[in-house]
This record gives C-alpha cells, sequence and structure tokens, in this order.
C-alpha cells in the first residue's frame, strides 16, 4: 500500500516502509498525486485550506475536485 501512495510510512515505530514512500511521493502515485494532511498532523487539528480547494457550480467542492481530475484524464 506505501509503495503505490495508499498509506504512509508511519516512522514513529520503524522506517522499514520509509524507502517505499519516498518512491510514491517521487512518482506521484496515489495520495501524492494532490495535497493531503498525514493523519498524525490531522489529529493535531492542521487542516488544508478550503480557499485551495475550487468549487463546483452547486457550491459542492469534492465534486469539483472529482470533475477537475476527470477531466485531466
Amino acid at each position: 500500500m506505501v509503495l503505490n501512495g495508499w498509506a504512509l510510512a508511519y516512522r514513529k515505530y520503524s522506517n522499514d516502509y520509509a524507502g517505499q514512500e519516498q518512491s510514491a511521493k517521487t512518482a506521484r502515485r496515489g495520495i501524492w498525486r494532490g495535497e493531503f494532511v498525514p493523519p498524525w498532523e490531522w489529529r493535531q487539528g492542521k487542516r488544508i485550506q478550503a480557499s485551495t480547494v475550487p468549487d463546483s457550480a452547486d457550491g459542492c467542492a469534492i465534486k469539483a475536485s472529482v470533475r477537475m481530475k476527470l477531466a485531466r484524464l
């Protein structure tokens, strides 16, 4: 999962997956394609500013984001 960009290496307990994470990050696979907040930072209250997410015509940022990604395909 880490190598494919769908999980993060949790370095608090081990560095076993750090190389796989770097590979996924470099290749922009999975979650590394966009912007996200790591879970350990999310739990501390860090969030991505809403202004960085475009709105769709109906005001739903999630639909707008999905539409933009599909348009690129």
